[in-house]
């Protein structure tokens, strides 16, 4: 058993080393509700939905006591219209400390879970054309950290999953070994 949970931490050390390789974010041109956009693109392997959704939400937000102090207009304001999300007022001060615009798109396809995200700074949409290069840098770096912690989720779920699977088998086999014991006893 020992051995089996030191192979599995070791996966999950690995996965959370290598994870960036894995976190490759891409510089895309998508149709979007307000035009043709550059973005960025993501892809989380083997996540999930519901839970890429929920915490994509949540990093935008990124609700802190002192919002509810603040007036209506300059919180966060998080719509989902259509297959979009958008959220006007964010401030994420890795990018910058004026609030911004962000826009994306989350689907479910067959490699996994895809994140596209567009985020406007000063009308203008984040690229590695029409920004700072620091800007740019940061907004990647920014939804390379969203991924990179979806992956981690992803696989500290699958390693739960796991040892739960361990923990019945481990079970079953001690009531099979008292069950043999019984028997050895009846049969001597």
């Amino acid at each position: 058993m020992k051995s089996y949970l030191l192979i599995v931490f070791f996966f999950f050390l690995s996965t959370v080393i290598f994870s960036q390789e894995y976190m490759k974010v891409e510089n895309v041109t998508r149709e979007t509700s307000k035009g043709i956009q550059q973005g960025f693109l993501i892809t989380v392997k083997d996540a999930d939905f519901k839970t890429v959704q929920k915490e994509w939400e949540k990093s935008i937000k990124d609700c802190k006591f002192f919002d509810v102090l603040k007036k209506s207009e300059s919180k966060v304001q998080f719509s989902h219209q259509g297959d979009e999300y958008i959220a006007n007022n964010v401030i994420i001060n890795t990018i910058s400390s004026t609030p911004i615009s962000v826009m994306a798109t989350i689907a479910d396809i067959q490699e996994g879970i895809r994140v596209i995200a567009f985020f406007q700074l000063d009308s203008v949409y984040i690229s590695k054309d029409n920004s700072k290069e620091e800007t740019y840098l940061a907004t990647k770096n920014y939804l390379r950290s969203f991924g990179i912690d979806m992956l981690q989720q992803t696989v500290k779920s699958h390693l739960e999953s796991q040892e739960n699977l361990l923990n019945d088998l481990e079970n079953e086999l001690s009531k099979l070994q008292s069950k043999k014991d019984d028997y050895e006893k009846s049969i001597g």
